[in-house]
């Protein structure tokens, strides 16, 4: 993805997004990245790695990007993806590859065509999406339902007592 110009790697520390978060908080923005990375110059990047320091990789999330879905419970939902996500991180600096990113890639690869979940998962769906588009898969069909409640108004789940 890097080699196609869908990512890059970010070499901002968790002190230095702490910062950038505060800020925009401060100044009441949305909590996005700010791109610091996103058009580093080649150099810059290479002398980063060679000294071995730690990165991310980011997904490049495409200027103006607006992503639509049909949801079979909600209708139609369109997020604007730089204004929502901003570039998402799809590789920690451990190496592991975070969950939107593996659940799209999963799913595109086994050719699920139904993906009903609950409606808490709504936001990830525009990660997904954008994952699933740059690399030129077909999205499955999103349900997103209410969540269900157990008796003492908490989220119903298969480890919820004897329910």
């Amino acid at each position: 993805m890097i080699e196609r110009g869908l990512a890059y790697r970010c070499f901002c520390t968790e002190d230095e997004l702490e910062v950038k978060r505060d800020k925009a908080q401060a100044e009441g923005k949305a909590v996005v990245y700010d791109g610091t990375w996103r058009d580093a110059d080649p150099e810059k990047i290479q002398e980063r790695l060679n000294a071995g320091d730690p990165f991310t990789v980011r997904f490049l999330v495409p200027k103006g990007a607006l992503i639509t879905i049909n949801d079979l419970v909600r209708g139609e939902v369109t997020w604007d993806a730089e204004a929502t996500v901003g570039d998402f991180i799809i590789l920690r600096s451990n190496g592991m590859p975070v969950y939107n990113f593996c659940v799209a890639v999963d799913d595109a690869r086994m050719k699920i065509t139904h993906v009903i979940r609950a409606e808490e998962h709504l936001t990830n769906t525009l990660r997904q999406m954008l994952v699933l588009n740059a690399l030129e898969y077909t999205a499955p069909t999103y349900a997103h339902v209410s969540l269900i409640l157990g008796s003492d108004r908490s989220k119903l789940s298969k480890r919820h007592g004897a329910t």
